[in-house]
């Protein structure tokens, strides 16, 4: 088993989620996920994005459906990760974009995260779902966006201990 807290490639931001659930969670589930981020840590993101890298989604991989498949997938149920290294060696943050039917309204919509876990690392993971999705990065620093040097596509138990994944 990997050390239990793993946060010297992340920064944790100061949000009350972490303060109450951020010791619980790298005790009891992140030795198990390997997963650095959570559902409070994904923001919307409405800025421009720059240059996306796309990643077509996993037929294998189960659709959310509802809150308790969402935890499962996250944590669990999706075995397919993107490792994506930026083109600057600086801390970044990464976010997605993807296009969501909606039933009510019968159109597509946009939806753009970026998660606000500062990353340090050259490599970082991302969980890769039943849907295609671009991916991104922004510098911390400056606040622009960055370009993506590659992306490859991984099972989750092969990541390295200190590649990050959100």
């Amino acid at each position: 088993m990997g050390p239990i807290i793993r946060k010297t490639t992340c920064e944790w931001p100061g949000v009350w989620q972490d303060w109450l659930l951020g010791i619980p969670y790298a005790i009891f589930l992140e030795p198990f996920t390997k997963k650095q981020s959570h559902s409070w840590h994904w923001q919307n993101y409405p800025r421009m994005i720059g240059t996306t890298v796309t990643v077509p989604g996993d037929p294998t991989a189960k659709p959310v459906t509802g809150l308790w498949s969402k935890f499962w997938n996250y944590n669990f149920g999706w075995k397919k990760v993107a490792l994506i290294e930026p083109a600057i060696k600086g801390p970044y943050r990464v976010g997605f974009r993807m296009r969501i039917y909606n039933q009510d309204t019968k159109i597509y919509e946009e939806v753009r995260k970026i998660c606000n876990v500062t990353i340090y690392a050259p490599v970082c993971a991302l969980l890769v779902g039943d849907r295609a999705v671009e991916f991104f990065a922004i510098n911390r620093i400056s606040d622009r966006p960055v370009e993506l040097k590659s992306v490859k596509i991984d099972l989750r138990k092969n990541l390295g201990r200190w590649t990050p994944l959100l």
